[in-house]
């Protein structure tokens, strides 16, 4: 198994490799715990890579764990991004006692279907990519079990609203999303909301033409007609789109009508979405160049020469999987909050009660990927200091590619 490791740098290779080092090294055996991780592990492509990178930053923060001498056992569960199907494994999760708390779930509606499960059983989540405003109940409850290391849909819709009013000449917006998806809806709603209060103005859409295209038995919606939509929107004078699918939507229609949203518009119409496409360039081509940001918890270009790149720098994984994503950085951080729980007093056993309370204790912090300090705000499960970052999508050596706003010539990878 250690060959494979070297070889490929799998992460979920290293993840099985490190469990068994926990269950035949004494010393490991001795200080030991064990969380679970819940990502989707297999379908399409683009959702694959997403649970391929939640998977990185927890067999990093794994890796380095158990190098410190501590064990810190890992369970991989699926939940294929499923609403229902991440219901009844968190019913699974909590009836083994074993299991401290859990890191996930990667959408937002799957760790809402889920959230009700772990808060009647005490077990604390942690979602390192579960961003919708309506998982707020939670992170705002007084003995919350919910918590997060990604900037919630309130923050990432403040930073797209200022872009557009202090970057751009736009001052009226069309909004493209899933209504029925709670990330999607959520970020659509708040950047409403917050674009408003700046004294700008939305296109109203009565009749629903800027809904994008619902998927599954249930989906009563008709199709989204792109022609019909774009060009209301320019007649009622959209100066820019934002255009937020589902992040559970990879494979569906609704991701491909965002791609053909952003692709269709003109050379004058600003475009932002939001950290649903984030690491997507090879979903693009070089006509939304230039005119095309996005919004991410994580900027690659700053951070080329974070432990996280140079980690996973020789993978010989191919695109999409190859480059670090921003989740990653946040599972990571994600792990590190557990791990410094865990390990706080270790003359101390320590049950599920037990970590809630020192994750929820004022002042509690770890240190994140970056060397930065992680904390929760005191009484809430939500980071302290969110950070959003805003890169342009640019063609660099034939290859479209994201860079920050105010960086110049090509980004890490291709500034060499």
């Amino acid at each position: 198994m250690e060959l494979v490791w070297e070889q490929t740098k799998d992460p979920e290779t290293l993840i099985y490799l490190n469990n068994l080092k926990i269950q035949t090294e004494p010393k490991l055996q001795q200080r030991k715990e064990a969380i679970a991780v819940v990502a989707p592990l297999g379908g399409g492509s683009t959702a694959a890579a997403r649970g391929f990178n939640i998977l990185r930053g927890i067999a990093q923060a794994q890796d380095e764990a158990i190098q410190a001498g501590f064990g810190l056992q890992v369970v991989l569960v699926d939940d294929q991004n499923d609403s229902r199907m991440a219901h009844q494994l968190a019913k699974e999760l909590v009836r083994r006692k074993e299991i401290l708390a859990v890191i996930g779930h990667h959408v937002s509606d799957a760790t809402r279907s889920a959230l009700e499960v772990y808060d009647s059983a005490g077990m604390v989540l942690i979602s390192p990519s579960s961003t919708s405003e309506e998982l707020a109940t939670y992170t705002l409850k007084k003995h919350n079990i919910f918590f997060r290391t990604v900037s919630s849909d309130r923050a990432t819709a403040t930073f797209m609203a200022s872009f557009l009013l202090n970057r751009t000449k736009a001052r009226k917006v069309a909004v493209f999303y899933n209504p029925d998806k709670s990330y999607s809806r959520s970020l659509a709603g708040a950047f409403k909301e917050t674009f408003q209060a700046l004294q700008d103005s939305i296109v109203n859409d009565e009749t629903g033409q800027f809904y994008l295209s619902c998927t599954g038995a249930s989906c009563q919606r008709p199709e989204f007609k792109l022609a019909e939509a774009t060009h209301y929107a320019k007649r009622q004078g959209a100066e820019a789109f934002v255009v937020v699918p589902d992040v559970a939507e990879s494979q569906s229609n609704a991701f491909s009508d965002a791609i053909e949203i952003v692709q269709s518009a003109d050379k004058k119409t600003w475009v932002i979405m939001g950290d649903a496409m984030a690491g997507e360039a090879q979903l693009l081509d070089n006509h939304v160049v230039n005119h095309t940001v996005i919004a991410s918890p994580w900027n690659l270009n700053q951070a080329k020469n974070s432990k996280l790149v140079k980690f996973w720098q020789s993978s010989s994984a191919p695109p999409p999987y190859r480059q670090p994503s921003w989740y990653v950085y946040t599972t990571y951080n994600a792990a590190q909050m557990l791990i410094t729980a865990i390990q706080q007093h270790p003359e101390q056993q320590i049950d599920r009660i037990i970590l809630r309370e020192r994750l929820a204790a004022p002042g509690f912090s770890a240190k994140g990927a970056s060397d930065e300090i992680v904390r929760f705000r005191d009484g809430t499960g939500e980071l302290q200091k969110p950070q959003v970052f805003l890169t342009q999508v640019m063609q660099c050596r034939g290859q479209v590619v994201f860079r920050t706003l105010e960086q110049t010539g090509c980004p890490f990878p291709f500034s060499k």
